[in-house]
């Protein structure tokens, strides 16, 4: 058995730098793979010297699992090693849906190991995700239908968190566990077949590696060539691929199979960001095809739309809007309210706008804020500030001249479903100016009228106000 922790010595050798000079915590379920991972890295920390510790989180969604948190507790206390443990709490909305919870439970798993993390003041998180879990994954995807995105693996190690028995099986992990005679809990819902998951490991890849010698080997190099593929592959990936708009002359000039990589890479990126299971969209190859057809076919109009985000394709751009920015309401201020000593802040949808009153502006510090925020004459703001979206009728002073808000949208080249998400500024009688919350065609995002500019040669008060994304 002392393979297996040569085996996990040369992970953390190859993968964390000036290793053995560091801090570990375990995340430990007190399963079969994390118990042996646990006790693996017990036995390597007496001989090397690291810092290590353990976190559990407790599920509460099946009946052991108030006594698998408390062996915890019992066993670490017994070890004499440092330790966190925190307990889920499921909101209803969240019970109704299993996949929904997945993606849930997922996140707030990572919350969790921030925390355990700080608190236990650790450099790295060790999960025992293992060989059999990537080949039960690869299959998982196989049967939904999958590209090489699908087919590829999780990486052994992404930013903190380590995977140091990747290339072990469970097989080898358990037999550990008997060899030293350590105890661990059985999750019974591994045996119930009908879960997708379930039947790939006792029902698929178990009659796969009956019939076929050294299948598990074959299958998981198989698996590590997808990646070292995808690898080289995402090499090519340009910079304007992480802005949120694309211009569709870039994309096509790739080569067709990139285009459809990138774009389903694309759409899974912002599934994660937005906090949405990717594996709900039921994302296929035709799926894929047809957004490719429309982008080289059509000139304005939806590519696709998804639940938390729509792919839209204006004046040459692919734009990608994400749904959660939309204002549905207005939020409003008292001028006389504002302070000159600290901000106010209001909340308006997805937004923080902070707001102040000033005096004696000098040119140095004019240059510094000007772009990022709207200095305006108080005087003629009148008693209140507005904040709202834009209406048809909607006029501001740009020149020498009010032009509508929709022309001028137009003449920007700002697509329609963007400009649901700019917020206008009005006070009683008319729009002061309006902040376009994203990159549109190298213009400023704080535009103001020009009858409400601060003259920085006069002594006049002004409004200080700033917008930020939460």
């Amino acid at each position: 058995m002392k393979f297996l922790e040569d085996q996990v010595f040369l992970f953390l050798n190859k993968y964390i730098q000036d290793f053995p000079n560091t801090s570990i915590t375990v995340a430990l379920s007190m399963g079969s793979d994390s118990m042996a991972l646990f006790y693996i890295l017990l036995k390597l920390k007496k001989k090397y010297g690291f810092d290590l510790s353990a976190c559990h989180l407790n599920h509460g969604i099946r009946e052991e699992s108030d006594l698998e948190q408390k062996a915890f507790i019992e066993l670490m206390n017994q070890v004499g090693i440092q330790y966190y443990t925190d307990n889920l709490k499921i909101p209803n909305e969240i019970k109704k849906s299993n996949k929904s919870f997945e993606l849930w439970a997922r996140n707030e798993r990572l919350k969790f190991y921030e925390r355990a993390k700080e608190i236990l003041k650790s450099d790295y998180i060790a999960t025992a995700h293992n060989k059999d879990d990537i080949i039960e994954t690869f299959f998982l995807n196989l049967f939904r239908g999958t590209g090489l995105v699908g087919a590829s693996s999780i990486k052994p190690m992404r930013s903190y968190l380590i995977r140091p028995v990747i290339e072990i099986s469970k097989k080898e992990l358990k037999e550990y566990l008997i060899y030293n005679n350590i105890k661990f809990f059985e999750d019974k819902t591994n045996s119930d077949n009908k879960i997708n998951r379930n039947y790939i490991r006792n029902i698929v890849i178990e009659n796969i590696y009956n019939r076929f010698t050294n299948s598990s080997k074959s299958i998981f190099n198989f698996i590590k060539e997808i990646n070292s593929t995808l690898d080289f592959i995402d090499s090519f990936i340009p910079d304007w691929f992480f802005n949120n708009y694309w211009n569709v002359e870039d994309f096509l000039t790739l080569q067709d199979y990139l285009q459809s990589h990138f774009l389903y890479k694309k759409i899974k990126e912002l599934c994660s960001a937005n906090l949405y299971d990717f594996s709900l969209l039921n994302l296929s190859k035709k799926t894929i095809e047809v957004a490719l057809k429309k982008i080289k076919t059509i000139k304005n109009g939806y590519i696709e739309k998804f639940p938390k985000f729509d792919i839209f394709l204006s004046y040459g751009n692919l734009y990608f809007i994400e749904k959660k920015y939309s204002i549905k309401n207005k939020v409003e201020i008292d001028i006389e309210e504002l302070s000159s000593v600290e901000f106010t802040t209001l909340l308006f949808g997805d937004f923080e706008i902070k707001i102040k009153i000033g005096d004696n502006l000098n040119n140095s510090f004019i240059k510094g804020i000007l772009k990022e925020n709207f200095i305006i004459r108080k005087e003629l703001c009148g008693e209140k500030l507005v904040f709202s979206k834009w209406e048809e009728g909607d006029r501001i002073k740009l020149a020498g001249y009010h032009k509508k808000l929709h022309d001028i949208f137009v003449d920007w080249k700002i697509p329609r479903p963007l400009r649901e998400k700019i917020i206008v500024i009005r006070n009683y009688k008319e729009v002061i100016g309006f902040y376009i919350p994203f990159n549109s065609s190298n213009r400023e995002n704080y535009i103001l009228s020009k009858d409400y500019f601060v003259d920085f040669n006069e002594k006049f008060s002004y409004i200080l106000l700033k917008i930020e994304k939460i």
